[in-house]
């Protein structure tokens, strides 16, 4: 400390008391310390490694599946193991599917033993590793899925194929994944928007893959699909 900035006291007897308070301030902090991080606790043992979300839907009754695989139908209450980058996926014959990432955050219980960690060598390894320092939020949700317009003959040719390059562009990424393993709900949904007939199904697939490795834009893509199954625009 430079000369200048160093407190003056009127005697030894003051500076002593001065420094004396001072460490008993530091020990008072030190206990406050100490009772938030007992307060906490570890985030695994208080809030667990898995937790409760809840899925609504309208209309009800939808299928709704976690990471591609099935929980139950709406609305419905699941727990699901803690973790980033876990999908929620929500779907219903005759309606779009919704896709969504479960967004997650750290949990207020974690910053406690950030605080251990750093005062009193309190290790949060062990959330890291059990992702009880995640939770998600939010853990409600209210998903409303919107009806296919099935191409029938009182459908104007013009709408329809806005509705498929639409859906197309919308879930480029999706179409193209499940189109690679073979089919799945995303590329159901198209078939079904293309009314294509169930025995043609698997020639139409086979048609729309061969036009997704073609055209790997989007926009391309849609444009060639629609072009094939619902002709092209007149000029």
């Amino acid at each position: 400390m430079y000369p200048f900035m160093r407190p003056r006291y009127a005697s030894s007897q003051e500076a002593g008391k001065y420094f004396s308070e001072a460490k008993t301030m530091k020990k008072m902090l030190m206990v406050i310390l100490i009772a938030m991080v007992s307060s906490y606790g570890c985030a695994t043992l208080v809030t667990g490694t898995s937790q409760k979300i809840s899925v609504s839907s309208s209309p009800d009754n939808a299928m709704i599946s976690i990471d591609n695989v099935f929980v139950g139908n709406s609305p419905i209450s699941v727990d699901v193991n803690k973790d980033t980058g876990k999908y929620l996926l929500v779907e219903k014959e005759g309606y779009y599917p919704k896709k969504m990432l479960l967004t997650t955050k750290m949990s207020n219980w974690f910053w406690g033993n950030i605080v251990g960690l750093l005062f009193f060598d309190l290790s949060s390894g062990t959330d890291a590793l059990t992702k009880g320092m995640l939770e998600y939020s939010p853990d409600q949700y209210y998903i409303t899925l919107d009806p296919i317009n099935t191409l029938t003959s009182g459908m104007d040719i013009y709408e329809a194929r806005r509705e498929v390059k639409l859906f197309i562009v919308s879930n480029h990424s999706d179409i193209i994944k499940e189109l690679n393993a073979g089919r799945g709900e995303y590329v159901k949904t198209l078939l079904r928007i293309l009314k294509i007939a169930d025995e043609n199904s698997d020639a139409a697939i086979m048609k729309i893959k061969g036009l997704s490795q073609a055209y790997s834009e989007a926009p391309d893509f849609s444009e060639r699909v629609v072009e094939l199954f619902l002709g092209k625009e007149s000029t």
